[in-house]
């Protein structure tokens, strides 16, 4: 039996969201259901790869996130 799994990470605006980081909340698809879910972090939007979804940089914050 075959599943399809894929996991999504990005960056989700909260309601009067101004500016400053944003929330990194993950993804995860099985056979077209969703969850989603907060990781308990955060990132700033001029330092996020929304393609690759991950923090973009080599700073401290940035790797510990990827890492994460």
């Amino acid at each position: 039996m075959n599943q399809n799994f894929k996991t999504l990470f990005f960056l989700k605006k909260g309601k009067g969201y101004k500016t400053g980081p944003m929330p990194v909340y993950v993804r995860v698809t099985i056979d077209g259901k969703r969850a989603e879910s907060s990781i308990q972090r955060s990132c700033e939007p001029a330092r996020w790869n929304q393609k690759k979804g991950r923090a973009i940089g080599s700073n401290i914050e940035s790797l510990q996130l990827n890492e994460f």
